[in-house]
C-alpha cells in the first residue's frame, strides 16, 4: 500500500514539474533524467541483489531438505505458528518458490536492461547538445 502510494506521489510530483518545466532549458530536463535514471537503477540493483540472496537461501534449503528421509516430521510457517506438512510438499512449495524468484530475477535484469538503454540515450544526447554549438538569435 505505501509503494503504490508513494508512486502516485512520484506521478503526481512528476506531472506538476513538467508542467512547470516546459519553458526551462532542455539541458536541464537531460540532466532530470539521468538523474532519475540512475535512481531507478541503483533501487533496481538493490532488489536484484536481494532477489539473488532468496534464491541461494532457497537453493540450500531445498539441499538441506532432500537430504532428511522421507519420514521426517516437517513444518511450515503460516504466520506466527507451525503447520504440520508432508515433506513432499515442503519440497513441491519450495520448488514452486525458486522458479517464481527465478522468475522475478529474470523480469529485474530485462528491465535493468531497459534502463542501462535509456541512460545511454540520455547520456549519448546530453554529450551531443553539449558538442552542438548554441544558435544564438541576434537583433
Amino acid at each position: 500500500l505505501e509503494v503504490g502510494i508513494l508512486r502516485h506521489r512520484r506521478a503526481f510530483r512528476a506531472q506538476m514539474s513538467s508542467a512547470q518545466n516546459e519553458d526551462e532549458d532542455p539541458q536541464l530536463e537531460l540532466q532530470r533524467k539521468k538523474v532519475i535514471l540512475g535512481r531507478q537503477l541503483i533501487q533496481l540493483q538493490g532488489q536484484l541483489q536481494m532477489k539473488e540472496r532468496v534464491k541461494k537461501s532457497t537453493e540450500l534449503t531445498i539441499a538441506e531438505v532432500k537430504a532428511l528421509p522421507e519420514k521426517t516430521n516437517t513444518y511450515r510457517t503460516v504466520g506466527r505458528m507451525f503447520l504440520a506438512t508432508p515433506l513432499p510438499e515442503v519440497k513441491d512449495g519450495l520448488k514452486k518458490f525458486l522458479d517464481e524468484t527465478a522468475t522475478e530475477i529474470t523480469q529485474l535484469e530485462a528491465k535493468k536492461k531497459y534502463l542501462e538503454k535509456q541512460a545511454k540515450s540520455v547520456m549519448d544526447e546530453i554529450k551531443q547538445s553539449e558538442s552542438t554549438p548554441a544558435v544564438s538569435t541576434g537583433g
